[in-house]
């Protein structure tokens, strides 16, 4: 489980309290890094999804906007175990 990732992308403190119910262990990271890390990933994803979208002939038609919109925000991967079910 994780905690933390509200305070990490907007660099202020934390507004809970954890309390551990057994012997445990944690880990951080630096906030900055935390972001430059999640805003890599949404850009190659990005990229990624543009590259797929322009492939597809269902999305000729969208404006060079429209596309980057679809890129950026309507595309989501999902993966399923043999026989499950999608939907």
């Amino acid at each position: 489980h994780a905690f933390g990732a509200i305070s990490l992308l907007y660099d202020c403190p934390r507004t809970a309290t954890v309390v551990a119910l057994e012997a445990t262990g944690i880990w951080g990271v630096d906030g900055a890094i935390f972001r430059r890390v999640l805003k890599e990933h949404g850009q190659q994803r990005y990229s990624e999804n543009r590259k797929f979208l322009e492939r597809v002939a269902l999305f000729e038609g969208l404006s060079a906007g429209q596309m980057a919109a679809v890129s950026e925000l309507a595309l989501f991967n999902e993966s399923f175990e043999a026989g499950g079910r999608a939907g």
